[in-house]
């Protein structure tokens, strides 16, 4: 909670709020509201097209028969189905906070919006980030048979560098999140003392 208020006082530095009207907070906080909603439905997009193009290659391309590479397939497809249904969850949740209700009200919903998030993007994205991993390693195996095993490291190095570039888009992604959400709050806040 500490670490939120912090925020909330750089937020504020940030937004130089004292000249602005009741009516310039509301739209400024619909506008945060709408670019959070905008990163769920992104989110959505991107995952969906993964899971289809990954399927597609499971389903049309590469016929895996070991057990052990059907598990790295549902571990696969599992995680981001997993997901894609936390992020439909995530915009549900988010359409739901009203802000024009009574303020204090705004920023309850908010702040627990703000911990569900975190609690999203820590413990569950990790948790899914690695059993996606597990996943893909989990195909190696049968993938040598078919693939020479120059190719095979290859394919593990570019795993591993579109690893590091996604994570890094993700992490720009949630901090802009994690900012916008922090605003919705300060200017709730405003709101309520203008």
């Amino acid at each position: 909670m500490d670490n939120l208020a912090n925020r909330w006082k750089e937020a504020k530095t940030g937004i130089n709020l004292p000249n602005k009207t009741a009516a310039d907070l509301m739209v400024e906080a619909t506008k945060k509201k709408k670019s959070v909603l905008y990163f769920h439905y992104g989110n959505i997009i991107v995952l969906m097209i993964t899971l289809i193009v990954i399927s597609f290659f499971f389903l049309k391309i590469a016929h895996f028969k070991t057990m052990l590479s059907h598990a790295g397939i549902c571990l696969m497809v599992g995680s981001l189905m997993v997901r894609i249904v936390i992020e439909i969850y995530s915009s549900i949740k988010s359409k739901t906070i009203n802000l024009e209700q009574e303020v204090s009200r705004t920023a309850q919903e908010t702040v627990r919006f703000y911990t569900y998030r975190k609690t999203v993007h820590g413990p569950f994205t990790i948790g899914i980030v690695a059993l996606y991993t597990i996943g893909f390693y989990l195909l190696s195996p049968e993938f040598s048979i078919y693939i020479p095993f120059k190719w095979m490291i290859m394919m593990h190095l570019s795993f591993l560098v579109g690893a590091v570039v996604l994570i890094w888009q993700i992490r720009k992604g949630i901090q802009k999140e994690m900012k916008n959400l922090n605003n919705i709050v300060e200017l709730s806040r405003e709101l309520q003392t203008s």
